[in-house]
């Protein structure tokens, strides 16, 4: 059995944010957009459509998000969390 401790959860971005927004905070987290949203690192790229989830494990250098097709913002979640079994 997995048990999970919830660390923090933020409103990461909403409308009239000015992009792109570099994302920070505890990891690992979940990211939860209303709206598609594209983030971006150094190495790779993820479209993150409407009702999906990205999971990130560990944070890494210069993570950003972007509004898809250069759109604003709707709001973007984050869910911080620890697990034990």
């Amino acid at each position: 059995m997995l048990t999970y401790e919830l660390l923090d959860t933020r409103l990461l971005e909403d409308e009239g944010t000015i992009s792109p927004v570099t994302l920070t905070g505890p990891f690992p987290a979940i990211i939860v957009p209303t709206q598609p949203i594209i983030i971006q690192t150094v190495n790779r790229t993820w479209q993150i459509r409407k009702g999906q989830f990205i999971f990130l494990l560990h944070p890494e250098q210069h993570v950003t998000m972007l509004p898809n097709d250069n759109e604003v913002f709707a709001s973007v979640y984050s869910i911080s969390f620890n697990s034990y079994r």
